[in-house]
């Protein structure tokens, strides 16, 4: 019997350690940090994590920062000073200096430590070793007119040369059945001047265009370039904006240009950006910071949606067939407007700009917009697929999103290359 309990006892252990580091970030060393990693040749250098005592090999990529802060879309070629080696958080293991030396006798290796909320976890860099995996996280195809961003997750397309989705499908694995549930995606910018005239502008008003992708196995980068006619004639400067997609999550930084102060000469304005759905999203429930109740997409406003209320919003999550997702806001302290939940559910209604029946709209209201400065503001919005919808998994994707894990890099051997 003592045995039998022993065994039980050992199974959730055994189970733990499969994935030693809960987390749905990646991880970033900034080589600025680390100068000893500055000049290594990036085809000559190999990644493990060690689990039970065994190695596994895991894919990274290196990304070059430019002195404007974007990322360059070119191969690196070797570790420069201003660049940053990336690899998935979840894939750090146990610490274990003897077996990465000993399997790996007079070549140069880095023992890297990464920590988040309290977890630790160890990979090792293993220099002159060409890395032979073909892991890849995050896939990019480009055919034709149409862009493709894949992972086991989610997926998400674009068509054109768009800087809107022109699908995203969750996958099984995130609880959705692999269907498209983006009708479009929307942004409203409405000014009211003190003349009682009223301006608009939507997304016809955006003109854009993609400069380049740059596709690693860990993230994809792909650069946009946008401007937006304002008021009067003037347009925001063209703004430079790098999305980035990974294996849980893609993330694309926001940038709101304010050519002169609005309240010169308008009384009201107020900016919206949303994501409307398709059909497919019906039945599912919305749950967010600050909702008394989740907020049932089911093609009719009831009056407790009507009168909900959140600001700031930071978080919500669309849970139901379509899958599990979670929308996360990072709103920069200078933004002085207020930061509001959206959401319009109506079968019936129609909008010109959309191209599937119904209208059935999330997203963020930032209002108040006459306290803009003229200065360009920013802010990010991200989209988690998650494997589970749970508190704790809704809590992995809050610190992915507010928290960058730390990162220390030390040398164990000596380079000889």
């Amino acid at each position: 019997m003592r045995f039998i309990i022993l065994t039980l006892l050992l199974i959730p252990i055994t189970l733990m350690g499969e994935n030693y580091l809960k987390s749905f970030d990646i991880a970033i060393i900034k080589s600025h940090n680390f100068p000893s990693l500055q000049g290594l040749s990036v085809e000559k250098l190999s990644l493990f994590r060690i689990m039970k005592g065994k190695l596994k090999e895991i894919p990274f990529q290196v990304d070059r920062v430019n002195r404007d802060g974007t990322y360059s879309l070119k191969k690196v070629k070797a570790i420069g000073e201003n660049d940053e080696v990336v690899f998935q958080m979840e894939d750090a293991g146990e610490e274990n200096d003897e077996v990465i030396s000993s399997h790996f006798p007079g070549k140069c290796i880095f023992k890297i430590t990464v920590s988040e909320n309290g977890e630790k976890g160890w990979v090792y860099f293993v220099y002159p070793l060409r890395h032979h995996i073909n892991t890849r996280y995050v896939k990019y195809k480009h055919y034709g007119n149409l862009e493709t961003i894949s992972t086991p997750l989610y997926s998400a397309s674009y068509r054109n040369q768009s800087i809107f989705f022109s699908s995203y499908r969750v996958k099984k694995r995130a609880g959705g059945n692999d269907r498209n549930i983006i009708d479009t995606m929307k942004l409203r910018f409405v000014i009211k001047t003190f003349l009682g005239i009223t301006f608009k502008r939507t997304e016809r008003d955006l003109t854009y265009r993609v400069i380049g992708v740059k596709a690693g196995p860990v993230r994809v980068i792909r650069k946009t370039s946008s401007r937006l006619k304002v008021f009067l004639g003037l347009k925001s400067p063209a703004i430079l904006v790098d999305n980035y997609y990974t294996k849980y999550y893609l993330e694309t930084p926001s940038y709101l240009t304010v050519p002169f102060k609005l309240s010169y000469v308008a009384k009201k304005a107020y900016y919206r950006q949303t994501i409307s759905y398709t059909g497919e999203i019906l039945g599912s429930r919305l749950f967010c910071n600050g909702c008394r109740k989740p907020l049932i997409f089911d093609g009719k406003m009831e009056d407790y949606e009507k009168e909900t209320k959140v600001e700031p919003l930071f978080w919500s999550a669309i849970i139901g067939k379509a899958g599990y997702l979670v929308y996360l806001a990072k709103w920069s302290k200078d933004l002085p407007v207020t930061k509001n939940l959206y959401f319009y559910d109506d079968t019936n209604a129609t909008d010109p700009l959309e191209k599937f029946p119904g209208v059935y709209e999330f997203g963020y209201l930032i209002g108040d917009a006459i306290r803009l400065k003229p200065k360009k503001y920013n802010f990010s919005l991200s989209i988690f697929a998650l494997p589970e919808w749970s508190k704790q998994n809704l809590q992995l994707a809050i610190d992915a999103n507010n928290n960058e894990p730390a990162v220390n890099v030390v040398k164990l051997t000596a380079c000889t290359d």
